[in-house]
Order: C-alpha cells, then structure tokens, then sequence
C-alpha cells in the first residue's frame, strides 16, 4: 500500500509531555482496518524507528501512546539544517514570487 486513505495530520499536542509534535491518523484509519488504534499505532512508530531518514538529529525520541497517537520528540537537526538554509540564501531568504508581479 502506498497512499493512505485518510490525511495525516500532525499537530502540537495538548500537553507537552506528549512531545513536540503528534499525530492521530491511527484513529481515523482503525475503523477501516478493523484494527485497534494503538496496534496501528506502534507499527507505524517501529516503521519510523527503523527508517534511515528519521533519524535521531531529526526525531530525538518517538512512542505509541493511547489510545492511537504517536508522539514525537524532535532533535536540533532540523535547526541545524534550517540555519543552514537560511545563511545560504542570504538575502533572499523568506523572498517568495507568488504573485510574480501582478497586483492584488
């Protein structure tokens, strides 16, 4: 399967002990896969986990948590690399052309 029928969402959660970001997708798509939540869940945190790309600069640490979310904490990699970003575009950083010179 590649698409997922339901959008995922990532938010802040409520609480800060629940990490920097979450997500409750596995909710929404237990119905559909006649599964609970939470098993939902930790297979997709184990997949994340086991994943090169997210690795600990970007995620610091993530858990399956009841009663279907997954909770992220996030490392300073993506600081890093967004400092990064922006010492490279110099001036041009946060310049976009949307309107590419059309009046509103």
């Amino acid at each position: 399967m590649t698409e997922c029928s339901v959008p995922v969402t990532i938010e802040k959660p409520r609480l800060p002990e629940h990490g920097d970001l979450a997500c409750g997708t596995a909710l929404k798509l237990a119905g559909a896969a006649r599964t609970a939540p939470i098993k939902i869940a930790e297979t997709v945190a184990q997949y994340i986990e086991q994943n090169p790309k997210a690795n600990h600069e970007f995620i610091s640490h993530l858990n399956a948590a009841a009663p279907g979310f997954i909770n992220f904490h996030l490392g300073t990699g993506w600081l890093k690399e967004t400092l990064m970003h922006i010492v490279q575009q110099g001036d041009n950083y946060g310049r976009v052309d949307l309107g590419q010179g059309q009046k509103v």
